[in-house]
């Protein structure tokens, strides 16, 4: 039996998102650390470094940020899904008769009254 959790789908989306923010700060910082060192001398295997980690950056980024919108498009389709269901079978809409409770209208137990703890 397959089982989604919309909830944790959503969570799991919006911390994809959060983590593309923090990674793109992280490649900001980079970019400006490699723009610092750009002219100086000495420097090229930590430029070479920097570009490589930007590299990656980049492709980390593009990862995540396709996870997550798989994760919410998925989430939207899946939402879609019930309110089509919903739709269809009028779950929303079915009212379902209240419990009455009353006198017993049952007759014909008099003989049996010894026997009933109540």
């Amino acid at each position: 039996m397959n089982c989604v959790d919309l909830r944790r789908m959503r969570r799991v989306g919006e911390e994809l998102t959060r983590q593309v923010t923090a990674l793109g700060l992280l490649r900001e910082e980079l970019c400006q650390a490699e723009e610092k060192i750009k002219y100086m001398a000495y420097v090229d295997e930590t430029r070479q470094t920097f570009a490589q980690s930007r590299e990656a950056m980049d492709e980390n980024i593009r990862v995540l940020t396709a996870m997550a919108a798989v994760l919410r498009e998925a989430a939207v389709q899946y939402h879609r899904t019930e309110e089509k269901i919903a739709d269809r079978y009028n779950l929303d809409t079915v009212a379902y008769p209240d419990t009455q409770f009353g006198v017993s209208r049952i007759t014909g137990m008099e003989a049996y009254k010894p026997l009933m703890p109540f």
